[in-house]
């Protein structure tokens, strides 16, 4: 009786504690739950890590922008207001430029959002995209590689992160000087690579493409991304269709932003906790037409002036001439405008209009050193050849390594019988276009040095 007795106490303290080892397991889950990752379409953005690094280059050594420097000083900003830790960049050298993406790529594998934003000059070769240092050194194809920042390398190590989502925007599409030294290259940018899963690549216009560089203070597919970014609850993908439509309206579908997305959740730059229980509604203007605003006279005028810059660069300056008449209607103090309609007359036979227009883009930009180039061979060509000096010499001093005024300068010296001074100016502008990896034009000033009985 007694043994039974314990058999039962014993089977008493076994159920007991079983009950209390499964009553422990119950409570396990949410203590969890509460250091779980917040989702990707979570309210509370200030629990939810986000990193970003943001370039912006302008002060390149040929090929200066505008609008670099202004885009990403004011992305920094809007990032930062929108909960983000920001790494910024500007005018960067290689090394920096490594060295940053070093940081970020350490940082992001602690975070779930990483954003990667570059302004400035980015160039495709062989089916890579590039981006340019400021202090780049091209002179030949295989530099381009050694000396710039291939976009392959961002994505490696932002895919090796393990972030939920990851975010690369690209305003590098501009059309840039280093493309001549790469006979692979071509125009804008090329599609990347199948972007792993939860990443989204933006560029500023569609591949192959050249994007503007703005007349204001930014970019155009900058300035509009800046104005929908803090847009609350809207859906990332909403918001660059928004981007996509007022570029290609601005530019009447010259320039069409473009992206490239594997996200497979939502995501708002922006998310406020009030929609926490539903999905954002999306807001009407996508929806139902609504009157849309007149363009921008700038970025009209710009459209027009990319545009003049196409067809003069196809031979049809009637038509490039209609194109920066419409700029400069839009825009009166656009010298690029001028001085480009200029280059026109002059290939039309209209050195006098064209020296007008030269005349005017100086006047606009004093220290516009291609105005005054271009003014002296219209001067040179009217017989004016200490006119076309005088412009020539300006036009040095305003840039040094400014290889068409040597030449043009040696031309002018060599027709007056100033046969040393023309020999000195062939042997500057070869020196000046084989270190620019320019070897018509080289060519051109060895046969000129020939001309005048010099072998090399």
């Amino acid at each position: 009786m007694f043994v039974l007795r314990l058999k039962i106490i014993g089977r008493l303290v076994i159920s007991v504690a079983l009950l209390m080892m499964v009553s422990s397991c119950s409570t396990e889950p949410k203590s969890r739950s509460q250091v779980t990752p917040i989702p990707q379409n979570s309210s509370n953005t200030q629990q939810q890590k986000r990193i970003a690094l943001v370039i912006g280059n302008a002060n390149y050594q040929v090929g200066k922008l505008d609008t670099p420097l202004n885009d990403a000083t004011d992305m920094e900003a809007a990032l930062n207001e929108l909960g983000f830790e920001v790494i910024l960049l500007k005018d960067s050298s290689k090394r920096q430029m490594d060295d940053a993406l070093d940081q970020f790529s350490t940082r992001i594998n602690q975070g779930y959002v990483g954003l990667f934003y570059y302004a400035g000059h980015g160039m495709q070769v062989e089916g890579e995209n590039y981006l340019i240092p400021v202090n780049v050194q091209i002179k030949a194809e295989k530099d381009v590689e050694y000396e710039s920042m291939p976009l392959g390398k961002i994505l490696g190590r932002m895919e090796s992160a393990g972030n939920q989502i990851n975010i690369v925007i690209l305003d590098a599409c501009r059309d840039n000087p280093f493309r001549k030294f790469s006979r692979s290259s071509s125009r804008g940018l090329t599609t990347p690579v199948q972007p792993a899963s939860g990443t989204l690549i933006v560029f500023a216009t569609a591949p192959g493409k050249v994007a503007s560089d703005g007349m204001g203070r930014n970019g155009l597919f900058t300035s509009y991304l800046l104005k929908y970014i803090k847009t609350p609850n809207l859906d990332v993908d909403l918001m660059l269709r928004q981007v996509r439509s007022n570029v290609a309206k601005d530019t009447k579908n010259y320039q069409v932003p473009w992206n490239s997305s594997s996200l497979t959740g939502e995501f708002a730059f922006n998310q406020k906790p009030e929609t926490i229980t539903s999905k954002p509604s999306p807001p009407t203007t996508f929806s139902t037409p609504q009157p849309q605003p007149s363009p921008s006279p700038q970025l009209t005028a710009t459209a027009f002036y990319d545009s003049g810059n196409s067809k003069r660069e196809s031979g049809d300056n009637q038509g490039a001439i209609a194109d920066y008449n419409q700029a400069i209607k839009l825009k009166p103090d656009f010298a690029g405008a001028y001085n480009n309609r200029g280059l026109s007359k002059y290939y039309l036979k209209d050195n006098q209009g064209a020296i007008a227009d030269y005349n005017q883009a100086i006047k606009l930009k004093s220290d516009y050193a291609n105005a005054y180039n271009n003014r002296g061979v219209s001067k040179m060509n009217l017989g004016d050849n200490q006119g076309a000096i005088a412009d020539y010499n300006q036009a040095i001093k305003l840039k040094s390594d400014y290889a068409n005024a040597y030449y043009n300068w040696g031309l002018i010296n060599k027709n007056l019988g100033n046969n040393q001074k023309a020999i000195s100016d062939f042997r500057q502008a070869a020196k000046l276009y084989q270190q620019q990896n320019n070897q018509t034009w080289y060519q051109k000033s060895l046969d000129r040095l020939k001309e005048l009985g010099v072998s090399n």
